[in-house]
């Protein structure tokens, strides 16, 4: 086929294959964030994050050239959390 634009930037729903990523953007962004909060309780909040409460949301991910660079999640028509890496 000839044509055929190559996409390099999409949003898809999330795979459970994505969560580490989507944990580390979280982790990455939080503790850049929260600068006055330790680094150790994000440390000790990822595998929370990544068991309890992203499993809770409809997730979506922001894929630029076949890597996630940041999500969005929903619960109903809120937004629970939206991170850019």
């Amino acid at each position: 086929i000839q044509n055929v634009k190559k996409v390099d930037k999409l949003i898809r729903s999330c795979k459970k294959t994505d969560l580490e990523e989507m944990v580390r953007i979280w982790y990455e962004a939080s503790v850049i964030a929260h600068f006055f909060i330790p680094t150790s309780f994000w440390a000790s909040q990822k595998n929370t994050m990544k068991e309890k409460y992203l499993p809770l949301a409809e997730n979506f991910i922001f894929e630029e050239e076949g890597q996630i660079s940041g999500f969005i999640s929903l619960i109903g028509e809120h937004v629970c959390a939206l991170f850019i890496a």
